[in-house]
């Protein structure tokens, strides 16, 4: 083998090396109808519903909602450290899980399949609903 053969490998395996250790940033990605929750195992079909979190190592866990997160997260001892999303029920947009507004109700407007589901809890980025007592 040539030295500059010999030369480019050790370049190629001490890059690549570097890049293995970068953790992503943002929300990790699912791929809906095709990612398991790890805690259920059902599909995760839903983006409104699913949830996730990113581990500080860059382990990243998908859950079809929320409480599945919690369960596994707490069964493992990894909420602490983990960077936790959640999923805006209206907009389905990404948000942290410590910045959402959180609401415990068996009648959310609109969720059908949250009430057959049987969940009670629902997550949004901007709280602008009236709450009666």
């Amino acid at each position: 083998m040539k030295p500059i053969s010999i030369i480019a490998l050790a370049l190629g395996l001490i890059l690549g090396s570097c890049a293995a250790d970068e953790v992503a940033e943002g929300p990790p990605e699912i791929s809906y109808g095709r990612d398991i929750c790890v805690e259920c195992g059902m599909i995760i079909n839903e983006a409104r519903y699913a949830a996730a979190y990113r581990l500080p190592d860059g382990t990243e866990e998908k859950f079809d909602d929320l409480g599945g997160l919690l369960i596994h997260g707490h069964k493992h001892g990894e909420l602490a450290t983990a960077e936790v999303w959640v999923h805006d029920v209206e907009t389905e947009a990404w948000i942290r899980a410590e910045s959402a507004w959180y609401v415990m109700t068996e009648d959310i407007d609109g969720c059908e399949v949250e009430k057959e589901k049987g969940n009670s809890l629902a997550q949004y980025q901007n709280f602008q609903k009236e709450i009666v007592a």
